[in-house]
């Protein structure tokens, strides 16, 4: 397991792990996770959708695992405990304890649920924050990054410096998900509305952007150097791109119908029509010319998740 120096990374190695409210393991929780552990990729994925679905009720049979020396047995425990883990004490302890493994995949996980618990739980931030310094994959430190984001007023200043940082990083991911929490954090801190200005115009990484696009309107509520750049988000083929500006055009309300055209063609997009759906549904009345091709898709669409997502729209648009 990896070390540091930190005394809360020791205090916290050196606790026990605790039950979720004292509940005891069940003969099923136990099946569920030896298959999980030694059984086929079959037997696998099944207990791991059984033991999604149970939540905290198997955490007693599944907290073993943690210890495992398997990187791979903790990293299937991890992924189904970071679906139900919320902000309890019990949760918190046990995600800053695995933020120590040697397992990236591991640590993604636990930085999951402190960024879930962010919000309400103060120890949670700072654990995310001292975790911004020490952590060096790109994909955990964007995980990091969204729960800075998310961290409560009190502790947004010191959010807002560790995210600037991060808005630096030479992985463009890292600095996308950094840009997009900075619009969390809010434009009274200092530097965040320089930092979004300077990465809009003249990031290298088009997701960065995109995302700084959308992050500019969420801190300013100005459309006018916006919607270029979300326009040419959407017809971007780059991985994660169009996603990005369909997250950033969510928010614009009015100022986003002149690409209600563009988010109506991307309801033919075989990858990007439920998302198109859900940003069209969050836009409201403004995208009341969506509504005859929503109506089809909600009829007759062979995917029950786009005729969800389609159904969903037509009512957000109705205002019904």
């Amino acid at each position: 397991m990896r070390v540091t120096q930190s005394p809360l990374w020791v205090a916290v190695l050196l606790l026990p792990l605790i039950g979720c409210g004292g509940k005891e393991e069940d003969p099923e929780s136990r099946r569920l996770v030896q298959e999980l552990r030694e059984g086929s990729s079959e037997q696998r994925q099944a207990a791991t959708r059984s033991l999604r679905a149970l939540g905290d009720r198997g955490f007693a049979a599944l907290r073993p695992l943690f210890d495992d020396s398997d990187p791979k047995v903790r990293t299937r425990a991890a992924f189904v405990w970071k679906h139900y883990a919320d902000g309890r004490a019990t949760y918190v302890d046990l995600a800053t304890r695995l933020l120590q493994d040697d397992a990236w995949v591991v640590r993604k996980s636990a930085a999951v649920v402190l960024a879930k618990a962010a919000g309400e739980s103060p120890r949670a931030t700072g654990v995310l924050l001292e975790a911004a310094v020490l952590e060096r994959h790109p994909t955990v430190l964007e995980e990091i990054a969204r729960g800075l984001g998310a961290a409560g007023a009190s502790e947004h200043a010191a959010a807002s410096r560790h995210l600037l940082a991060l808005a630096a990083h030479g992985a463009p991911s890292v600095r996308a998900a950094a840009i997009h929490a900075l619009g969390a954090v809010g434009r009274d801190q200092v530097g965040v509305e320089s930092a979004v200005k300077t990465a809009m115009a003249s990031d290298t990484s088009t997701l960065v952007r995109v995302r700084a696009a959308g992050t500019w309107w969420r801190l300013t509520e100005d459309a006018e150097p916006v919607l270029t750049l979300l326009e040419g988000g959407l017809l971007s083929d780059r991985s994660g791109v169009p996603e990005a500006a369909l997250d950033g055009l969510r928010h614009l309300g009015r100022d986003a119908e002149p690409l209600v055209p563009r988010l109506v063609d991307l309801l033919d997009h075989q990858t990007l029509r439920v998302r198109a759906a859900e940003t069209l549904g969050a836009l409201g009345p403004v995208a009341e010319a969506a509504l005859p091709r929503l109506t089809r898709a909600a009829a007759s669409d062979r995917s029950s998740w786009f005729r969800q997502a389609a159904e969903k729209a037509v009512r957000s648009i109705r205002g019904s």
